[in-house]
């Protein structure tokens, strides 16, 4: 059922100390893009919750792999032609991916 999903069943006070932690940050914080924090993403990064902790792990992960993370380019596919075009994923959608592949291979290690 759309909607079913844990965070959109919790109450917006519940990310009351994420949105206040964020407020004390610079405002060049505010143009960060966040993993889904699906089931896979989950299971593949080890955080259950969308908080200042898991932020800040996401944050240290991507400084220790920044020279390779920023190097990518994984061009986005057309969907009505199936071509790429010139807009690459953010680095937030590569890590997303590349967790999202680590939690899929728990689940299924055939």
């Amino acid at each position: 059922m759309r909607g079913s999903g844990e965070l959109l069943q919790r109450s917006l006070r519940a990310f009351a100390p994420v949105v206040e932690m964020l407020a004390e940050e610079p405002e060049t914080s505010w143009n960060l893009d966040v993993p889904a924090f699906d089931r896979f993403f989950v299971d593949g990064f080890g955080a259950s919750t969308l908080c200042s902790g898991a932020l800040v792990s996401i944050g240290e992960y991507y400084e220790e792999n920044q020279s390779v993370l920023d190097d990518v380019e994984i061009h986005t596919l057309a969907f009505a032609s199936g071509c790429y075009t010139h807009r690459c994923y953010p680095v937030a959608k590569v890590i997303d991916m590349i967790f999202f592949q680590e939690g899929l291979n728990r689940a299924s290690p055939n």
